[in-house]
C-alpha cells in the first residue's frame, strides 16, 4: 500500500495568477494528487476574484489575504505582504494539517516562508526554482535587490537549510552550483499536461504560416529581436504571420517598433490570455518562437512541444533539453536577430520540414510529462519522512 504522503505546497503565484511558474506548480499539484497524494496548497488570494475551488479532491486551498491586485506581476510590495503575512497562517496550518513535506515553489518569497516555519516546527522543505531565484540569472524586475549580496546571502541561507533544492533544468542546475556551491540539488523539470489535439503544421495554400510567441513582455524576453528577425523576413519576400501572446511593460515600446519596422500587416498582439486560449493558439500555430537571454524550464516550450509543433528558441538554459538540434526545432544563439530570422526562414520555408519536426515533437512529449518529477518528490518524501515518522 503506498505510504500516506501529505505535502504543503507554498506559492504566491497560482491560478488564476499568470505565468508559467503559477501554471507549472499548478499541474504539479493536481498530478500529485491524482497520484493519491494529499496536496494543501498555501498561495496568494486575489482581492476581486472569489476563492479558489478544488479541482480534485485530494487538493485543498488556504489563501493569504496579502491585498494581491495584479494576476501578472506581482509587485515589490505584494511579494513583501506574502512574505510577511504567509508566516502565522503557515504556523497555524502546519500545526493543522501536519504535513509531513513543505514544498516551496520559487526561492521568494515562498523559500524563506518555508524555511522558518521549517525551523520552528522542524517540518523538513524542498525549494523548486524557477530561475529569478537563482544568483547570475537574468532579473530586470528589482535588479537592485536581486543583485545584492544580501539577496544573494538570504538564498544561501534558504537553500542551504532546505532538504533539496530543485532546479528546473540542467543548466539552472549548473548555474546554481557555481554561485552557491555546495548545495544538495536534485533537478525537477516542469511537465507536460496534454490538453488534447494537435497543431496542423502542413502547408496550406493561400494562407501564410503563423508564427507563435507567448511570454511576458520584459527585457528578458528579447521581443525586440523578434521583431527585428521578422523585419528580416520580409524584406527577403518570406511570408508569414507573427502573434505575440502576452502583456508586460515594454507593450508600448513593441508596438511602435513594430510601426517603424512596417510590420503591422505581419504581426498581431493579443495581449494576456487565459490558459485554455493559449493552447487553442497553440493549435492554430506552424511554429513556436522563443528569444529570451536566460530561462528555466519554459513551460510554454513545453506546451509547444505537446502540441506539435517545431520550436525555434535561443540556446539558453533549458533548451537543449527541449529542443533537438534539427529534430524537434532549431536553436540560435541569443541576441542575434540575423541568426534568429534565418533559423525562422528555414523553418517557414520548407513545409516537409515543419512536418517531420511536428512528429519529432509529438514522440518526444510523452517522455516529458509531471510524472518523473513527482516520482522524484514522492522519493524524497518516502526516504525522509515517513523513516522518520
Amino acid at each position: 500500500m503506498p505510504p500516506d504522503r501529505t505535502i504543503m505546497v507554498i506559492s504566491h503565484e497560482y491560478p488564476p495568477i499568470a505565468g508559467g511558474g503559477a501554471t507549472a506548480i499548478a499541474d504539479f499539484a493536481l498530478t500529485m494528487a491524482k497520484r493519491g497524494n494529499r496536496i494543501q496548497v498555501v498561495t496568494s488570494a486575489i482581492r476581486s476574484l472569489p476563492p479558489r475551488v478544488p479541482e480534485h479532491e485530494n487538493i485543498s486551498y488556504t489563501e493569504v489575504h496579502c491585498f494581491r491586485k495584479r494576476l501578472l506581476n506581482a509587485s515589490a510590495l505584494e511579494l513583501l505582504l506574502f512574505q510577511i503575512l504567509s508566516i502565522p497562517v503557515l504556523f497555524h496550518q502546519v500545526r493543522k494539517q501536519k504535513p509531513g513535506l513543505l514544498f516551496a515553489n520559487f526561492g521568494i518569497p515562498s523559500g524563506v516562508s518555508a524555511a522558518l516555519i521549517s525551523r520552528i516546527l522542524r517540518v523538513p522543505y524542498v525549494c523548486l526554482l524557477g530561475g529569478h531565484d537563482v544568483p547570475g540569472f537574468s532579473n530586470e524586475r528589482f535588479p537592485a535587490v536581486v543583485h545584492s549580496q544580501a539577496y544573494k546571502g538570504l538564498l544561501a541561507w534558504v537553500y542551504r537549510k532546505a532538504l533539496w533544492v530543485m532546479p528546473n533544468s540542467e543548466g539552472l542546475s549548473q548555474l546554481l552550483d557555481r554561485t552557491i556551491p555546495g548545495l544538495r540539488i536534485k533537478v525537477v523539470r516542469y511537465g507536460i499536461t496534454p490538453s488534447g489535439g494537435y497543431a496542423d503544421v502542413s502547408d496550406h495554400p493561400g494562407s501564410r504560416p503563423t508564427l507563435l510567441h507567448v511570454a511576458r513582455l520584459e527585457e528578458r524576453k528579447r521581443q525586440e529581436d523578434l521583431l527585428e528577425a521578422c523585419s528580416i523576413l520580409r524584406r527577403q519576400g518570406i511570408e508569414f504571420q507573427l502573434r505575440i501572446v502576452g502583456d508586460g511593460a515594454l507593450r508600448e515600446k513593441l508596438e511602435t517598433l513594430t510601426k517603424n519596422l512596417s510590420l503591422q500587416a505581419e504581426v498581431s498582439f493579443t495581449g494576456f490570455v487565459a490558459t485554455e486560449d493559449v493552447n487553442t493558439l497553440l493549435k492554430e500555430a506552424d511554429v513556436f518562437v522563443l528569444c529570451s537571454t536566460a530561462e528555466g524550464m519554459p513551460r510554454v516550450v513545453l506546451e509547444a512541444i505537446a502540441t506539435g509543433l517545431p520550436v525555434v528558441m535561443t540556446n539558453v538554459q533549458g533548451a537543449a533539453e527541449l529542443v533537438e538540434e534539427g529534430v524537434n526545432g532549431l536553436l540560435v544563439p541569443p541576441l542575434q536577430p540575423k541568426s534568429l530570422a534565418q533559423a525562422l526562414a528555414t523553418v517557414l520555408s520548407d513545409p516537409e520540414l515543419r512536418l517531420n519536426m511536428a512528429a519529432a515533437a509529438r514522440s518526444k512529449a510523452p517522455g516529458l510529462s509531471w510524472d518523473a518529477s513527482c516520482e522524484t518528490i514522492e522519493q524524497v518524501y518516502d526516504d525522509t519522512v515517513v523513516p522518520s515518522n
